[in-house]
């Protein structure tokens, strides 16, 4: 059995690629991956993320994402979290 803190890890990698559709001077594609991790709590979660170019027209550092969430419906059940209809 895994520990808690363990089961609320999501591992992730996102992919993007993106192509211009007018070309111009210096218009190619260009390609980020990103693997990285969530870990959710109770009511919020966070999560980081590399992000790697994969093309020269993304770049050539390695950068780095992080997202924190807060869920309303969890921090204010009666008020903000109810539904709207």
């Amino acid at each position: 059995a895994l520990p808690d803190v363990l089961r609320s890890v999501t591992p992730m990698v996102e992919i993007l690629f993106t192509t211009p559709t007018r070309s111009g001077l210096g218009a190619s594609t260009t390609g980020v991956v990103a693997p990285g991790f969530n870990y959710a709590g109770e009511g919020w979660d966070i999560g980081i993320e590399a992000l790697v170019p994969t093309t020269h027209a993304a770049g050539s550092g390695v950068g780095v994402a992080a997202q924190f969430h807060l869920s309303l419906d969890f921090l204010f059940p009666d008020s903000i979290g109810r539904p709207l209809f």
